[in-house]
């Protein structure tokens, strides 16, 4: 690659990078299409770089300019874990691009399902296992974690006490309706949860105000006793779409933690039947991330914050 080239290339990427897999745009009918519309409505806003080698060529071109683009980004610096590689998983065994992406070491992403998938979503999870491919669900709130997961946001100041607070509710709701803590290591008491199911509970704390700010409220100080626009009890659709990008933020946090989706839970192999999209998760378990967000406003209180609309 000549200097000029490297450089023109250096100040049009932006990360993070996305690289969608396959063919150009399918017609809107069928899985194809279905497909489509979902990664519009996830890039829709996307502040980095999307690549889609195969949208101006064809099949015989596709192999050339999936090479091209990667050669361009390594040229520009960017290195291939920084990319997430998205298609859908029908395509795995013969798209060209998320194959080169695996061998190079970026993080690959197949689409499970998008609408007919045959039954596609209770194949064996091994392979994907053993391939370091991400196995995500058709669910819009899930893939816009994944496609931004090699940038990730801020810590919170806080993570540490709302993290605790939000693993003992969800622990204590969990007791009250026949869980046991000596079955199931996700119901053990803060001090003897594990680092990676800790580091899980903090995760959601850290997430707290980007939802929130998803759906028009914020978090503010509260300054003595002061609490004008302070929202107690958020509107019933708010904690809808509140409790739909969790979900999506715990599936991520889950797939890229190595959990993949099988039809028994199944801890210790990570192997849980909830890494669905919102729209196939049972309503008994959807109400664990209405009741997690129905909380926000007391995990609030307990920092000196409040929730109010955004100003």
């Amino acid at each position: 690659m000549c200097k000029h080239r490297r450089g023109e290339v250096e100040r049009q990427v932006k990360r993070p990078v996305v690289i969608v897999a396959g063919p150009g745009k399918r017609s809107s009918g069928g899985r194809e299409g279905t497909v489509d519309r979902l990664l519009d409505e996830v890039l829709e806003g996307f502040g980095g770089t999307v690549i889609r080698p195969g949208a101006d060529a064809g099949d015989n071109g596709r192999q050339l300019a999936c090479l091209r683009a990667w050669i361009d980004l390594l040229g520009a610096g960017v290195r291939p874990e920084e990319v997430v590689v998205l298609g859908p998983r029908s395509e795995w065994s013969a798209a060209w691009d998320l194959r080169i992406g695996r061998a190079l070491g970026a993080r690959v992403a197949v689409i499970r399902g998008g609408g007919g998938d045959g039954g596609e979503a209770a194949a064996e999870p091994e392979s994907f296992r053993e391939s370091g491919v991400l196995d995500v669900p058709a669910d819009a709130a899930t893939l816009r974690r994944i496609v931004r997961s090699t940038a990730p946001g801020p810590r919170s100041a806080h993570r540490e006490v709302l993290g605790r607070a939000i693993h003992e509710a969800y622990r204590r709701k969990r007791i009250e309706s026949g869980g046991q803590p000596s079955a199931d290591p996700a119901l053990r008491a803060w001090e003897g949860l594990a680092a990676d199911l800790r580091e899980s509970s903090m995760q959601q704390a850290d997430d707290i105000e980007w939802k929130l700010g998803e759906v028009g409220y914020e978090l503010a100080a509260v300054h003595g006793t002061r609490r004008g626009g302070e929202e107690r009890e958020l509107p019933t659709a708010v904690v809808e779409r509140l409790a739909e990008l969790e979900h999506g933020r715990w599936n991520a946090e889950r797939l890229l933690a190595g959990w993949r989706y099988w039809k028994e839970r199944d801890p210790e192999r990570r192997l849980s039947p909830y890494l669905v999209s919102w729209a196939e998760l049972p309503d008994a378990i959807r109400e664990y991330d209405r009741e997690a967000v129905r909380g926000i406003a007391g995990l609030a209180a307990e920092v000196g914050m409040r929730v109010r609309r955004q100003r």
